[in-house]
């Protein structure tokens, strides 16, 4: 994915005359999954036919998270999970809607969280392993779902 000067994503890389002798503004980001992670926290001027940085010294990089950072662990578990959600990188000043969930291989629901509303930078979920109806789980793979802010993210795991 590729992002302009004005914030445009194209699907396609933009199409660049072969030489050009203006300044371009270049902004790295990593990628994982098609979902932009981090970006680069600073922006390089760059034209055609120039070095920027040497061996001795060489140009650094500064990446900020995009978004939510979730942590599930420990993985494998026995009777609890936890879910750390870290919401650095994401806009501070609107609160934060996070569901969670857990579903089996098969796709079957077997636990759904409440709705949780969050202002601040962080929020702790833990899943004690049993499912909505209170029974526990028998040891095998199970998928937590969180979604914050209408994105979704899918973990596996594993009850032993």
């Amino acid at each position: 994915m590729f992002e302009s000067e004005t914030n445009n994503k194209f699907d396609v890389p933009p199409v660049l005359p072969k030489s050009f002798d203006a300044e371009q503004l270049v902004v790295f980001m990593v990628e994982r999954g098609s979902e932009i992670i981090a970006r680069s926290s600073t922006s390089f001027n760059y034209r055609s036919n120039t070095n920027m940085g040497t061996l001795k010294k060489p140009v650094e990089l500064h990446f900020v998270k995009q978004s939510g950072d979730i942590t599930v662990y420990p993985n494998p578990f026995t009777s609890n999970i936890n879910i750390a959600i870290d919401l650095r990188g994401m806009n501070s000043t609107i609160d934060h809607k996070i569901l969670g969930s857990v579903t089996d291989v098969s796709g079957r629901l077997v636990m759904q969280m409440p709705l949780k509303t969050i202002s601040g930078i962080s929020s702790n979920i833990t899943w004690n392993g049993r499912s909505g109806a209170g029974s526990i789980c028998e040891k095998g793979i199970y998928f937590i779902n969180v979604t914050i802010d209408g994105i979704p993210r899918i973990y596996k795991v594993i009850k032993q």
